[in-house]
């Protein structure tokens, strides 16, 4: 489905950010920020890549990012 090497790449960046922010503070929020967005990425990768071979697939990922941004959107009102 992913690149072989995206989510683990993008989880031990995460994990460095995570672990240099204990002692740099102002790096911690790039690593929560990066924590939150590499789902968000993997999702985008599904759909760009499948696409045209495996559609069900592509939606899937889509109505999950659909599913995110709805959350993000509500959660302003509550």
């Amino acid at each position: 489905m992913l690149p072989p090497r995206l989510y683990p790449g993008a989880f031990w960046v995460v994990v460095a950010l995570l672990a240099v922010g204990v002692f740099v503070p102002v790096v911690l929020d790039v690593g929560v920020l990066a924590l939150l967005l590499t789902p968000v990425v993997a999702a985008v990768v599904v759909v760009w890549t499948h696409w045209r071979e495996d559609r069900a697939l592509a939606v899937a990922a889509l109505l999950a990012l659909v599913g995110l941004a709805l959350v993000f959107v509500l959660r302003q009102f509550v």
